[in-house]
């Protein structure tokens, strides 16, 4: 589905989690830093950069560091774009691809399983503003992954939720609220909520539909495809195209004859391509019975 803008936390966000007692204190052992610049001279500066990003875990509500900790999570930041260009405009909001901090807790349970946590925070005014940490990259940066360490313990708290508590969460006010509970929902497979997700394909945050669409597409809920495609009426081309990849994984009679229509006549050859390589991918699964059938509960 591509790289969804990433939601901006508010103070009011970092306030909630701690009311919301997120859970037991996180155990990091490890912080693993990619996308800086390496070259002497370079801003932000790399080396400089790190420091500021452990010192900021060591000093994240909820979060403890210990190498040896039972269960410990290993912390991956990987800075996007930031580094691209001169270091006054690396906070610039680049359509159709925001410079993002993504941030991922990882570790393995006792079985093995990898358990994961993801979150992105984006580099926006607001966020410096809000952030007060001055002229400096490397303390903007580092501000803002306390942020996202702020962001990953609110996602955790959404894990120990019921469903009945994840479905009064998608009227929350906060867009960031919503967005964990469409992703927990579809994280844990919970067709039952087909429906309500559905009408979260016209939430006033974009990022909150998206995640919506890829539950549903997890979900293989073959009867949603007109949803989607309603969904995709008037976006952007690089969304409808993304749209077309998600209905041609659902497949069904709708999903063909949309994909058709779009791969045949559609003014974007862009569009009218992806069109063409969903519907004959679409026509070979079908050929070989591979398709997924299912329906809403």
């Amino acid at each position: 589905m591509g790289r969804p803008p990433a939601l901006t936390l508010t103070l009011a966000a970092l306030v909630a989690c701690a009311a919301a007692a997120c859970g037991d204190r996180v155990a990091v052992s490890r912080v693993l830093v990619s996308g800086l610049p390496e070259s002497p001279g370079a801003r932000p500066a790399g080396p400089k950069t790190r420091d500021l990003i452990s010192r900021e875990v060591d000093h994240a509500s909820g979060y403890t560091r210990g190498a040896a900790a039972k269960g410990a999570w290993t912390l991956k930041v990987d800075l996007h774009r930031i580094a691209d260009g001169p270091a006054d405009r690396i906070f610039e909001d680049t359509a159709g691809d925001r410079p993002t901090i993504d941030l991922k807790l990882q570790h393995y349970d006792a079985k093995g399983t990898l358990d994961s946590y993801a979150a992105a925070v984006a580099l926006t005014a607001d966020d410096v503003k809000l952030q007060q940490a001055g002229g400096v990259p490397e303390k903007r940066i580092a501000a803002l992954v306390g942020n996202g360490l702020a962001l990953l313990r609110a996602q955790m708290a959404f894990r120990k939720m019921d469903r009945a508590q994840l479905v009064a969460e998608l009227a929350s006010k906060e867009p960031w609220r919503r967005e964990f509970a469409v992703e927990e929902l579809g994280r844990r497979g919970a067709r039952e909520s087909a429906a309500q997700l559905v009408l979260k394909l016209k939430d006033s945050e974009r990022s909150v539909a998206l995640k919506a669409v890829g539950a549903l597409v997890a979900f293989g809920e073959v009867s949603t495809v007109p949803a989607l495609i309603d969904y995709a009426k008037g976006k952007d081309p690089a969304t409808q195209i993304q749209m077309i990849y998600a209905i041609s994984q659902l497949g069904g009679p709708v999903a063909e004859g949309y994909l058709f229509v779009l791969s045949t006549g559609n003014a974007d050859p862009q569009i009218a391509h992806a069109a063409k390589e969903a519907y004959d991918e679409l026509e070979t699964k079908k050929g070989k019975g591979t398709l997924r059938r299912s329906a809403m509960p």
